[in-house]
């Protein structure tokens, strides 16, 4: 019997937290903006209390019609404003 023979694969690790992360893709476009490692969201339209600290975000950008991924990065720091949601992410670019 090895270590690995005790693993259950089907559990998801926890973060140090001790909550479960969730990933979100983003759709950069007139509701949704990239300023270096800054994410802006208006918040009109969407219902964005689930995002946490530690969460990953896919961002994709529209070109020649499809999307395509320029980033991937986890959320540093979320802040609320009346009509927007500012998030602050550890970000690899791939523009």
């Amino acid at each position: 019997m090895t270590d690995n023979d005790n693993v259950n694969l089907e559990q998801t690790p926890p973060v140090p937290s001790g909550r479960n992360n969730n990933a979100w893709l983003v759709r950069l476009g007139e509701e949704a903006r990239l300023d270096g490692y800054v994410l802006t969201i208006d918040f009109g339209s969407s219902n964005l209390r689930g995002i946490q600290t530690e969460d990953a975000m896919l961002v994709t950008e529209k070109r020649d019609g499809k999307f395509t991924v320029i980033g991937v990065g986890r959320v540093f720091r979320k802040r609320c404003m009346v009509d927007m949601l500012l998030i602050e992410q550890r970000t690899t670019n791939f523009k």
